[in-house]
């Protein structure tokens, strides 16, 4: 059954920034690919990498925000706002397992909600070839939603990597097949 929500020429759009950008549709595709099967073959480093990453830009937010502040001479209520962004960095990078975990739950409500999304989207693409790959796409997320939650917290620590591998990869190959035939 097709959702047929956007009129025609939402649809003529669609089809005509797909077949205008092809390329950047497929790298994109496959750079979500190598991307997850790096994920999938090292779960647990990239679990790590991800907490670290956040944690840091974090850091660096809670300085930049820190430092105009100060130029700028605001409010004290300002750098209340910056302290938060530092305490959460340091907790992610001086605690990664926790980090992990708290990822892990945040993760978890991403793909659900992308998983949303990707319905929604799906049901738009749905007059071109290979839409029903970014259907599968986010029925894939909303399973993987699921399974995280359903292993708590025994999951959370190597699912993460994995989940966002098995995510990589599958959004990778739904962009790449939406352009097959356009």
């Amino acid at each position: 059954m097709k959702i047929w929500i956007a009129n025609a020429s939402i649809k003529q759009q669609l089809v005509d920034n797909i077949a205008q950008y092809k390329t950047i549709y497929r790298i994109n595709g496959f750079l979500f690919l190598i991307l997850g099967v790096l994920s999938l073959l090292a779960p647990m480093v990239a679990a790590e990498v991800l907490d670290y990453l956040i944690g840091g830009l974090l850091l660096v937010t809670a300085l930049v925000q820190f430092t105009l502040s100060y130029i700028t001479k605001r409010h004290w209520s300002y750098y209340i706002g910056s302290t938060i962004y530092l305490i959460a960095g340091l907790l992610l990078i001086l605690r990664p397992h926790e980090g992990v975990m708290a990822l892990a739950a945040i993760v978890g409500i991403f793909m659900l909600l992308q998983g949303c999304a990707q319905l929604f989207t799906a049901s738009l693409y749905a007059p071109f070839h290979g839409w029903q790959w970014v259907l599968f796409s986010g029925l894939v997320s909303l399973a993987l939603a699921g399974i995280i939650y359903s292993g708590w917290p025994a999951t959370g620590v190597w699912l993460l990597g994995i989940m966002l591998g098995v995510n990589f990869v599958i959004f990778g190959l739904s962009m790449i097949m939406l352009t097959r035939y356009s």
